[in-house]
């Protein structure tokens, strides 16, 4: 179902701390790849308490009010243990889960409790934080579906410019109609029932409950918790106060951070020249928290920088899963975490995959291109199609047409001495000839490129599915469509399958199944 294909790209900062490099891994809790590590990130556990009881009160409705299953209430409760641990992830709630790393994110944070509980025997909860108190709306409102054609597709559901948190979002009407061109879009699967039922807006419902409610259903039986600072208020409220007591603690630490990055050749990715680490809503806009310029304090929210500290102090956190964007900022936030008296987890790379469908290994083959150009970047991909343009077939054509169009040209020559109006209709014989000409030879390779399964729809569909907009897949496309054809537990199924401590691309391949299977 899933296998290593390529390391991460050489040079690059994922690939230095994916490589073990000591003076990353110091930064962020250790490497993660020595159970040690977890080991003193429990440790520093036990002399940090968090809020359970008060976790519990405020997730355990909301998950009922979720249609939650019995494994996630089963986690939920757990919290309340004091010897439970927490592996933690998060996003912005986009559209029906939006990019497919939104659900690699999870699916890496499950698979790394589930290692960690035998290797720590002791409980660890997956948990997803759903970033609804950002407010970047034109992130989360849209996403991208491969259709039938191969070609990539983006959906939107309008939720206007208000720089507004998504936590005060209702899901509008019109996202009925979007939901069901987005099903239309996707090729069909015997499994597109279960998809509309596990994905269907309702109308009314808040923003983050739907995505909620479908990273949920897309997680079956994992035990993933969720977890939102608008619903759980209480638990959060005292940290932020906390900061905003003290404003500048955390902004000094952030700006000790960029330093010890610049020591390490290393670009500091968030600003230290801020008035503090916190927003908070005035008016329904988000916007920055500023103690000097007096104002109300209500409505606080953490800024990228302060959220992860925030979220070491209201749950048990020894692991963090995330991507390259958070890698970099992680490293400048050391300093943060130990100023606002947080743990440092252990960083662990999200899952970096591919999914290869059946359709996708047909195209490949027809073309004879091997399936880790998927993953290979935007050069090779322009390196390899153009042997396409330039096989010998063009050549032989493009040459004949030009020979051709000598001949014409000797041709018109000799006509153009008669005068009169036959030079002005030889120009418009040259010009349309041309154009004529040149259309019949691309309309002959493409019959002869369909005749050997190499069309130019074939080369589209493999380009999209490895590289939609010059991207790796799971940055760009939507991961639900997946479900329609490979069963509404595909993504639960690939957990077993995931190590989440085995850096790299990976390809994936979801085994066939049908409704009748379960």
């Amino acid at each position: 179902m899933i296998r290593r294909a390529t390391p991460f790209e050489d040079g690059s900062l994922l690939a230095r701390y994916a490589a073990g490099d000591p003076a990353l891994a110091g930064r962020l809790g250790g490497d993660p790849r020595d159970e040690e590590s977890y080991v003193a990130a429990a440790r520093a556990r036990a002399e940090r308490p968090v809020p359970r009881a008060t976790l519990v009160d405020a997730l355990l409705p909301h998950h009922e009010r979720l249609g939650a299953d019995p494994a996630t209430l089963d986690a939920v409760r757990a919290l309340g243990e004091d010897d439970t641990l927490v592996v933690a992830t998060g996003q912005q709630p986009g559209l029906l889960t939006g990019p497919l790393y939104t659900i690699w994110k999870a699916a890496t944070a499950i698979a790394l409790a589930r290692g960690l509980e035998s290797r720590l025997r002791r409980r660890v909860v997956p948990v997803f934080w759903v970033a609804s108190d950002d407010h970047d709306l034109g992130e989360i409102e849209g996403c991208h579906v491969l259709d039938a054609d191969g070609e990539v597709r983006r959906f939107r559901v309008p939720l206007g410019d208000v720089a507004a948190p998504s936590s005060d979002l209702a899901v509008p009407t019109e996202a009925d109609e979007v939901f069901e061109a987005f099903l239309a879009a996707s090729p069909p699967g015997p499994h597109d029932d279960a998809l509309r039922t596990l994905a269907s807006p309702r109308p009314g419902e808040r923003w983050p409950d739907w995505f909620s409610r479908v990273l949920l259903g897309a997680l079956p039986g994992t035990g993933l918790v969720l977890f939102e600072p608008a619903v759980a208020e209480e638990v959060v409220r005292p940290f932020l106060e906390a900061e905003r007591d003290r404003p500048r603690r955390a902004v000094e630490a952030r700006a000790a951070g960029e330093e010890r990055l610049r020591a390490l050749g290393l670009d500091a990715p968030l600003p230290a020249d801020v008035p503090s680490g916190l927003f908070r809503v005035a008016g329904g806009r988000r916007e920055r928290f500023d103690p000097a310029a007096g104002g109300d304090a209500t409505g606080l929210s953490a800024d990228a920088g302060l959220r992860p500290a925030i979220q070491s102090l209201v749950l048990p956190v020894v692991a963090a899963i995330g991507g390259p964007g958070e890698l970099a900022y992680w490293l400048q936030l050391t300093e943060t975490f130990d100023a606002c008296g947080a743990v440092r987890p252990v960083f662990v790379p999200r899952l970096h995959a591919t999914v290869v469908e059946p359709r996708v290994r047909r195209a490949l083959e027809a073309l004879g291109l091997d399936e880790d150009l998927l993953l290979a970047g935007e050069e090779a991909w322009r390196d390899r199609l153009r042997e396409f343009d330039d096989d010998a077939l063009v050549a032989r054509l493009k040459t004949r047409a030009d020979e051709a169009f000598s001949g014409y040209e000797s041709f018109a020559e000799e006509l153009g001495t008669f005068g009169g109006r036959v030079p002005k209709a030889l120009k418009e014989l040259r010009r349309s000839f041309r154009t004529s000409l040149d259309k019949i030879v691309r309309q002959a390779v493409e019959t002869e490129r369909e005749k050997a399964g190499a069309s130019a729809r074939k080369r589209t569909l493999v380009a999209n599915a490895g590289r939609p907009q010059g991207k790796p897949q799971d940055r760009v496309l939507n991961g639900l469509p997946f479900l329609a054809r490979s069963g509404p537990d595909a993504f639960a199924r690939l957990v077993d399958a995931v190590d989440p401590l085995a850096f790299g691309h990976h390809v994936v391949q979801f085994e066939a199944r049908s409704p009748s299977d379960g």
